[in-house]
């Protein structure tokens, strides 16, 4: 019926639906609508008499299928196969509902949450303003059938409330509001469920996940999973990241370049809306300036109006910074220019309350969604512009304060990449020094905030060695069993306990203070150490001592051919042959110390490591060897090269043609595990094994334990999809790259 009256109410001049209510009343009473009122056979109400559908349906003569008989085929009897009309439902037949106003709602956020519309809101509660409602304001909602209420029920999932439970912590679990919650399970008051009470879950709820389990994980395994998810696109990052941290925490993602805001929990989208960004393209910080009223170049109590600061928007950067960032505080509303929608104050990695924020779009801007342009989002001056409805849901979700909120990046130069298990923006330095200034609408030169990119990665997780004994014994092992002035080497035994095993131990007990001297991240850590490992036995063969005569003989040979012969050992070179002055190279991994620069030397202090002589001692050796490779790896190292430390960093140390491969041999002994968690993996069979084969092409395993294997499994493919390549005229590769794996993926 409803459908109906708005049909006949067309308006056709103006191409709207004026007042349904006030036009109903007409359709009811005025003489034009007389022949109507007869094929109804309505009986309409007085002046001030409110439509009401029960009163309706009730009436003598309601719309039963007879009332449509003179429309239709005399001959042909009522509720026949050729006769399709519905019964309306009597009163006893449909559940009353209302709904309470509160704080923030808007009549179009009620309607799309009970899934009405506003024009019918409007024509129920008989408002003339659909922008005007009050809060407490009591709505009526269209009626449900009681049957068809208890059918969606039945299908729907629930949840029992157990002590400790709120309203709003369970909505979170399952990715919704506290209020839809409540509407579904008509509950008045958010703040009383009882022990116990089942909850009716709605249908699109997200399960809760269990966390990753902890263990001990091989820092190989963990490095190749990095890895792995780092050569994907920003938002994979940031969502592999947050689903490993916790996969029932919810966070947010803002795509600029897409002009989308999702709202994520792990990894499933929750909400998903067109957003308007700053007018100008790039990654610094949003920056805006208040009006220097009287003009003398310093913004102080002076220069308030109205006892407040304003904003010179002519000023800013028109821009929506980048980073990674938390919800410092949300208001239910803001003022009128932006709809009186919810507001969300950003926080950046320092700390700092900033500029950009997100809140309803002005009216003008509500042009620019759902066209098929996005180059007219860009349109604010740095803040996030949604619809009032989309924040409305947004701000419904109840988001706590430090809620991760994510900017992906749009400028070159800038990535996210996962660093000791979260999402970081790394920013190239000749960005982070753009971003201090700015030029701006008017052309005058300003100074900027900067860029939101992270500073404190240092995220401590406890390693512990793993050393294959057998192995190393069997290939380091050399005693000859003879005299002890004739033989070469001495006891292989006494070296390893007091040379190797104290080495070890010093890099799994100095992790975290080496980290924090030499600025380095766990995961870079976890890489150097095993690398430290390497150097040792590259340069002192893990602690070598020789006998007297052999000590003498390489001596003899150092002085003869210093380029291609052997020193004496550690101890021998420092103490007997007087080889202790700052610029030798000394102790286990042969460190010169006036060749340090200031910066190694500053790093080695804070650990007492102040000369030459420190490195005798292997415990003292090893931070050191981890503290400087850390010190190089962030000073000498590009950023392409830092993503393959191995091949890049071991030539920081020695510059000998073959030194890194040498390294690389010495540190297979070795192994570290991080009492860490690793991603379930879903996936398995041949998927798997063509992942591993794209990540084995792409550099992902070297130098890991796993590249042997993952060599196994490329060598394994090519021979399966060899003659199919051989078909179509193609590399086997080039045959799994391009059609094989797009076959799976689809």
């Amino acid at each position: 019926t409803r459908e109906y009256i708005d049909m006949i109410v067309y308006d056709g001049v103006t191409e709207k639906r004026p007042d349904v209510q006030t036009n109903f009343k007409k359709a009811t009473e005025e003489d034009e609508y007389k022949d109507l009122r007869e094929l109804y056979k309505y009986q309409g109400g007085g002046e001030n008499e409110i439509y009401d559908p029960y009163k309706f349906w009730q009436s003598s003569s309601y719309m039963k299928p007879y009332a449509f008989k003179s429309m239709v085929d005399k001959d042909k009897e009522p509720n026949s196969n050729n006769f399709d009309v519905e019964v309306p439902l009597k009163r006893e037949d449909v559940i009353k509902n209302k709904y309470k106003v509160s704080s923030g709602d808007t009549l179009s956020k009620i309607a799309k949450d009970n899934n009405t519309t506003v024009g019918e809101l409007v024509t129920l509660n008989n408002i003339e303003n659909p922008s005007l409602i009050r809060i407490n304001q009591e709505l009526i909602l269209p009626d449900l059938p009681k049957e068809n209420n208890s059918i969606d029920n039945a299908k729907n999932k629930s949840y029992t409330v157990v002590a400790g439970d709120t309203l709003n912590e369970i909505a979170k679990k399952y990715g919704t509001s506290a209020k839809k919650l409540a509407s579904l399970n008509n509950i008045k008051d958010i703040n009383k469920i009882n022990v116990n009470q089942k909850l009716i879950l709605p249908q699109n709820y997200i399960e809760e996940k269990p966390l990753a389990k902890e263990e001990w994980v091989s820092t190989d395994k963990l490095e190749t999973n990095r890895k792995e998810i780092n050569a994907g696109t920003d938002e994979n990052i940031v969502i592999k990241s947050q689903t490993l941290k916790n996969p029932n925490e919810q966070y947010v993602v803002i795509d600029k370049k897409a002009q989308r805001l999702k709202l994520y929990q792990g990894d499933q989208v929750v909400m998903d809306f067109e957003v308007n960004t700053g007018v100008n393209k790039g990654d610094a910080q949003t920056t805006t300036k208040a009006i220097d009223k009287n003009k003398d170049g310093k913004i102080t109590e002076a220069d308030k109006i109205n006892g407040e600061y304003k904003v010179d928007w002519s000023k800013g950067n028109l821009q929506t910074g980048a980073g990674r960032y938390t919800i410092s505080s949300t208001s239910p509303t803001s003022n009128a220019y932006y709809n009186n929608a919810p507001s969300f104050v950003f926080k950046n990695e320092r700390g700092d309350e900033i500029s950009t924020a997100i809140h309803g779009a002005p009216d003008y801007r509500l042009n620019y969604f759902d066209n098929e342009s996005l180059d007219d989002n860009r349109s604010s001056n740095g803040c996030i512009n949604g619809k009032c409805t989309d924040v409305q849901a947004l701000y419904n979700m109840g988001l706590p304060e430090g809620t991760p909120m994510y900017v992906l990046p749009e400028d070159d130069g800038n990535y996210f990449e996962m660093v000791d298990g979260s999402a970081v923006l790394r920013m190239n330095r000749n960005n982070r020094e753009k971003y201090l200034s700015y030029t701006d609408q008017e052309g005058r030169e300003q100074k900027g905030q900067g860029g939101n990119y992270s500073t404190n990665t240092l995220k401590y997780k406890p390693i512990r060695a793993v050393l294959d004994e057998t192995k190393f014994k069997k290939d380091v092992y050399n005693e000859s069993g003879f005299g002890d002035f004739f033989t070469s080497d001495t006891s292989d035994q006494e070296e390893y306990e007091n040379t190797t095993k104290p080495f070890i131990s010093a890099l799994e007990e100095n992790k975290q203070e080496i980290m924090k001297a030499a600025g380095i991240s766990g995961d870079v850590y976890n890489q150097l150490a095993k690398m430290a490992f390497g150097i040792y036995g590259t340069e002192s063969h893990y602690g070598d001592t020789h006998s007297t005569g052999g000590n003498f003989g390489r001596a003899v040979g150092k002085w003869g051919d210093a380029e291609n012969s052997s020193s004496p050992d550690v101890l021998s070179k420092h103490d007997t042959y007087g080889a202790d002055e700052d610029y030798r190279s000394t102790g286990y991994t042969q460190i010169r110390w006036s060749y340090l620069n200031d910066k190694e030397k500053e790093a080695l202090n804070k650990l007492n490591i102040t000369s030459n002589a420190d490195f005798l001692d292997p415990k003292k050796a090893a931070v050191a060897t981890a503290i400087i490779l850390g010190v190089r790896y962030n000073e000498q190292l590009t950023s392409d090269q830092k993503k393959d430390l191995w091949n890049n960093l071991p030539s920081k140390w020695n510059k000998r043609g073959n030194y890194g491969e040498r390294v690389k041999a010495n540190a297979e002994y070795l192994n570290f595990e991080q009492y860490d968690k690793l991603p379930t993996n879903q996936e398995g069979g041949e998927i798997d094994n063509l992942t591993i084969y794209k990540n084995y092409i792409d550099g992902v395993y070297d130098n890991t334990s796993e590249e042997k294997q993952a060599q196994k499994v490329y060598d394994k493919l090519n021979r399966v999809y060899y003659k199919e390549a051989k078909l179509q005229g193609t590399t086997v590769p080039n045959y799994i790259m391009s059609t094989v794996m797009n076959h799976t993926d689809n």
